[in-house]
């Protein structure tokens, strides 16, 4: 007889499949979703975890200046998105994105607060590279030369909190110059890589004094 209740009580043990601890952060993948790039660009948060409805989408995104990134799937319609530090929710908003559609989602700070800005990815299924650039500094209004092997150089004025569109390159290198337009003060003077098959974006935080130039490319 203790033989016969050991053997049903092996049996209940190996058949038996435990739940994960509910501590256990798991990314959720939803039925119907959108396609977000979350980019962090907070320097009050260098690590933060992104949530919709208590479901974790991405988690441990870092704040560096130069990184490569992809797409997170992210329910579509117009959903809660919070952002935990630390397991304390640092931001709450709802976003309206359309099924299938991609974004970049840009979280930063700006003005004593932290803010985001959420912009729709047109790509088009091609070879080529794109460049963005995404003005949220608080200096006023830049002055942007881009060169390459173009017979004259591309100009493009951007005031705070402005941003161009995603313009197609070839891939390689470009040349890229940022002048505060007020005193025509150089910020930025740097050679820039683009890659097939990507966003680069050139993205502008911070103030005059301290001012950060962003290089997050993403891989679609």
């Amino acid at each position: 007889m203790k033989k016969y209740l050991f053997a049903i009580y092996f049996l209940f043990l190996i058949s038996c499949e435990c739940p994960p601890n509910i501590d256990t952060k798991q990314e959720i993948i939803p039925s119907e979703f959108s396609q977000i790039c979350f980019i962090n660009l907070n320097s009050e948060f260098p690590k933060i975890d992104i949530y919709s409805k208590n479901l974790l989408i991405k988690e441990n995104l870092e704040n560096t200046l130069n990184s490569e990134t992809i797409y997170s799937k992210f329910p579509s319609g117009n959903n809660n998105l919070a952002i935990r530090s630390n397991n304390n929710i640092i931001y709450n908003s709802f976003v309206n994105v359309q099924k299938e559609n991609f974004y970049s989602f840009f979280f930063y700070y700006s003005k004593n607060a932290s803010r985001y800005k959420l912009l729709e990815d047109n790509i088009k299924d091609d070879n080529n590279a794109h460049l963005r650039i995404i003005h949220l500094s608080d200096i006023g209004k830049i002055n942007i030369e881009i060169t390459n092997e173009f017979p004259q150089p591309i100009e493009i004025y951007l005031n705070s909190e402005e941003f161009t569109n995603l313009i197609p390159f070839p891939s390689g290198l470009i040349h890229l110059k940022i002048v505060d337009y007020s005193n025509n003060e150089l910020k930025f003077d740097k050679q820039i890589i683009l890659q097939d098959k990507s966003i680069t974006n050139i993205i502008l935080t911070g103030d005059s004094l301290h001012l950060n130039v962003f290089d997050v490319k993403t891989i679609y």
